[in-house]
């Protein structure tokens, strides 16, 4: 369900920041117990210039106290990023308000929170699971964090992919015929801390060529 509200400056939500505290003590619900991931759909990326927040799903009453505290012009709906249950904020003008607004989130309320880009030009292409056919395919387990996919992006200075192996989503560093280059990445992200393997590339959906990707802090 959409909220649509007026804009208002970031200080004036300040005041609120004491309801916003008793959030984090109240607790949080796994998304999965709220609603099921699968149930969700897929999040839209950024339009041109257009900053989004993420923030991770909580309980119905934890997030109805969050909505008080957003700018008034902020729409909110669910869905899922990179596998995960998030709720997808869009109304914020600026980058730097976008990172305010997820520092604020984050501390306040204990709730993971990010701000996203806009992704590359074939990142905007609408949905449209592929399998991934012959060949090999390099793919990154980030366990649920999606800053991982950024720090992947940095290493690899490309555009990270998103597939579905064995029922569950990772990030798609390469695809390629050459089971030496493969192995060969798969050794070089294993050296850089990723948890990296190579797999039958029949065996894999392709999600999304390239995603959105959270702005550092």
């Amino acid at each position: 369900m959409l909220k649509q509200r007026l804009w208002r400056p970031l200080w004036q939500s300040l005041a609120i920041g004491t309801g916003l505290a008793a959030i984090a003590a109240g607790g949080l619900i796994p998304a999965a117990q709220a609603q099921t991931r699968e149930d969700l759909p897929e999040c839209e990326p950024p339009q041109s210039g257009e900053f989004l927040l993420l923030v991770r799903r909580a309980s119905r009453d934890v997030e109805d106290r969050l909505y008080t505290a957003l700018p008034q012009n902020v729409s909110a709906e669910p869905c899922r990023y990179v596998g995960e249950a998030v709720m997808r904020l869009e109304g914020f003008p600026s980058l730097n308000i976008a990172k305010a607004w997820a520092d604020y989130v984050r501390d306040r309320t204990g709730l993971q929170a990010f701000a996203i880009e806009s992704p590359s030009a074939r990142a905007a292409a609408a949905f449209q699971p592929t399998a991934l056919g012959n060949g090999y395919a390099v793919l990154v387990n980030y366990f649920d964090d999606p800053t991982v996919a950024r720090e992947l992006r940095d290493f690899l200075s490309r555009d990270v992919g998103l597939a579905s192996y064995a029922d569950r989503p990772y990030l798609l560093a390469s695809s390629s015929t050459d089971s030496k280059a493969a192995g060969e990445l798969m050794r070089r992200l294993s050296d850089r801390g990723f948890t990296a393997m190579v797999v039958d590339g029949r065996q894999v959906m392709l999600l999304r060529q390239a995603i959105a990707l959270p702005i550092d802090r």
